[in-house]
């Protein structure tokens, strides 16, 4: 395949060449920070000689992680393939079709539950709790909606002392048993998976585009990830762009 190099001003130049092991891009819409991503990539693998295995690229959208594959594989050939590019949840879906045996799951066979899905099983289990009852909900369905959304946003759990605990406890007992994982638990249980998959992992370069539309747990993942890996970590971002507040992005973290 025919490759090519992309013009750089002489300050993008300077990101991609830089010898710093965290470097966080900061630019507005159209500044090409994207571009500077991908050449900073391709810096990696032509001139410093690192395996395109070592890197991991984490996307907030399915759109921008099949961009960045293509625009990585018109860079720099075939080796884009070796790369792991995806959103969060897409990586961590592979890693658990790899690896979900060491958390008890049937690793072939993990489903992973729409949104419809998860309300049916989250009503068969408050109908066996009695908390569902007659189409009357016993706890307030906004405080179980809160909890959960703690759980999949900010990776915290009920204590048991909270009135969602049992069914909450229920659920994800359920979903364990069905070799199952929700969409929102999908980082929660990267992020328990992750002690566990350390020793084959090599990734020694991290790289995250738009990380301003990312969530406190997306975050979280990106340090515990370099600090289990002992990787290089390259942000490209703009403060200013985030478009995904409601769900819990935190731009500024």
């Amino acid at each position: 395949m025919e490759t090519h190099s992309i013009s750089l001003d002489e300050q993008q130049q300077s990101v991609v060449e830089s010898t710093s092991k965290n470097i966080l891009c900061i630019a507005g819409p159209g500044a090409g920070k994207t571009r500077t991503l991908v050449e900073r990539t391709a810096d990696l693998i032509e001139k410093r000689k690192i395996s395109p295995h070592e890197i991991v690229q984490f996307t907030f959208t399915r759109k921008a992680s099949r961009e960045m594959s293509q625009r990585i594989e018109e860079r720099i050939g075939v080796k884009a393939h070796q790369i792991m590019t995806g959103t969060f949840h897409s990586i961590s879906l592979r890693l658990f079709h790899r690896f979900g045996d060491l958390l008890g799951y049937k690793a072939q066979n993990i489903t992973v539950y729409g949104e419809w899905e998860e309300k049916i099983l989250l009503k068969e289990c408050a109908i066996d709790l009695g908390i569902f009852k007659k189409n009357i909900w016993k706890i307030p369905k906004k405080k179980i909606d809160g909890v959960f959304y703690e759980y999949y946003h900010n990776g915290k759990e009920p204590g048991s002392d909270d009135p969602c605990y049992a069914l909450f406890s229920d659920f994800m007992t359920r979903c364990r048993e069905n070799h199952s994982l929700t969409y929102g638990g999908l980082l929660v249980g990267f992020k328990k998976l992750l002690p566990h998959i350390t020793k084959y992992l090599k990734w020694k370069h991290i790289m995250v585009d738009e990380a301003h539309d990312n969530n406190l747990i997306q975050w979280e993942l990106i340090l515990d990830i370099q600090k289990a890996c002992n990787s290089s970590l390259f942000i490209v971002t703009d403060l200013d762009q985030s478009i995904y507040h409601w769900r819990g992005a935190l731009p500024e973290w």
